[in-house]
């Protein structure tokens, strides 16, 4: 992932004003999978290859991300994927 700001940082977590049920149902188990995976594939490559599909079937699951939640930076699918307990943050992770 890119460094960003605290200002970006900042404006990524402020787009996350749902409840979290409400994107776990706007969300299909693909695109949560997807979410989930971002922390250790951050290319869209690396994503096909982990989960077994290819480059372009990632980047149409991304797009529908965006759309559906209104997140278009990966720093923002990365803080709703923290959010909704797909990635986990411990002292250890990292």
């Amino acid at each position: 992932m890119n460094q960003k700001t605290p200002s970006a940082i900042y404006a990524a977590c402020e787009r996350l004003t749902r409840p979290v049920p409400t994107y776990r149902v706007l969300l299909t188990k693909r695109e949560l999978e997807i979410v989930a995976v971002l922390v250790d594939a951050p290319t869209n490559k690396e994503i096909g290859r982990k989960l077994g599909i290819a480059e372009p079937t990632v980047e149409t699951h991304l797009m529908n991300i965006t759309r559906k939640t209104g997140i278009a930076t990966r720093l923002g699918i990365f803080a709703l994927g923290v959010r909704l307990g797909l990635i986990p943050i411990s002292h250890e992770t990292y």
